[in-house]
């Protein structure tokens, strides 16, 4: 099981991919810290939105882990399944 930074950090460079960041965006919703905080379900929604998805119902999906909003990925217990379902949902 990877910890929770390691989680932050992928989705932190999926972000960074997706939106162009050359470098670290620090201090944004983007940056891993960020994510591991508070932004983890808003980061994964706006991916959801601005990617697609391949395969599967990401409202459900949305809907089921909305009540991760604003909890810190350290107060998650699943927070490495919850990722990985998010990334089957995404159309790369």
């Amino acid at each position: 099981m990877r910890n929770v930074h390691d989680v932050a950090i992928e989705l932190e460079n999926m972000l960074r991919d997706e939106f162009g960041f050359d470098s670290r965006p620090r201090g944004t919703i983007f940056d891993a810290d960020s994510i591991e905080l508070y932004m983890f379900y808003d980061d994964m929604v706006l991916l959801l939105y601005k990617k697609g998805v391949k395969q599967g119902d990401p409202y459900e999906f949305m809907d089921r882990i909305y009540q991760y909003k604003g909890i810190n990925m350290n107060e998650i217990p699943d927070y490495e399944k919850v990722f990985n379902e998010f990334k089957s949902l995404i159309d790369d």
